[in-house]
């Protein structure tokens, strides 16, 4: 069993990472989707046929599958929250029961 001190700043770690997943996990796709933004395949300009065909489709793909990591890590940093909320609840819990034990 912790004590309500390590309990805290076990909880204050826990928050820091739920920012840092949020913060960076948000925008995973975001330069991925910016390479499709300004070189949209297939183009007559810059390049069609079979192979832009694909690249284009490959391209949506990764779009897609890092819009679900994306999510995934968004789920991951809120667990962490709720742990830390747990954690903290503890914590509360543990130094009322200290309290109520002084005479």
């Amino acid at each position: 069993m912790s004590d309500p001190a390590t309990l805290r700043e076990q909880a204050h770690r826990l928050r820091l990472t739920a920012r840092t997943l949020r913060t960076q996990g948000h925008g995973l796709d975001d330069q991925v989707r910016q390479i499709r933004r300004e070189y949209p395949l297939p183009s007559p300009d810059l390049w069609r046929g079979p192979y832009a065909d694909r690249y284009a489709e490959e391209l949506d793909t990764v779009v897609a599958d890092l819009r679900r990591v994306g999510d995934d890590v968004a789920r991951f940093a809120d667990d962490c929250e709720a742990e830390a909320s747990e954690r903290e609840a503890r914590a509360a819990q543990l130094e009322a029961e200290e309290a109520a034990a002084r005479p």
